[in-house]
C-alpha cells in the first residue's frame, strides 16, 4: 500500500478502508510520535494497540 503513496502520513487517508486485522506494537525507541500514534489509533479503532517494550533494533 505504501508504494503507491507519497508518504506515510498521506497514507492514512486509506486506514478506514482496512479490512484484515491490525495489531500495532510501539516501543519506548520508536521513531513515531505520541500525537501520531493517538491520530492512527482513532483511524483503526479495530487495531489491537501494544504499547509495551518493542526492541525494533
Amino acid at each position: 500500500m505504501y508504494q503507491n503513496l507519497p508518504s506515510l502520513i498521506a497514507a492514512r487517508s486509506r486506514y478506514p478502508e482496512v479490512k484484515a486485522p491490525v495489531h500495532l506494537g510501539h516501543g519506548e525507541k520508536d521513531w513515531s510520535r505520541p500525537s501520531g500514534r493517538e491520530v492512527n489509533e482513532q483511524l483503526l479503532p479495530a487495531a489491537e494497540w501494544d504499547p509495551g517494550p518493542c526492541d525494533q533494533g
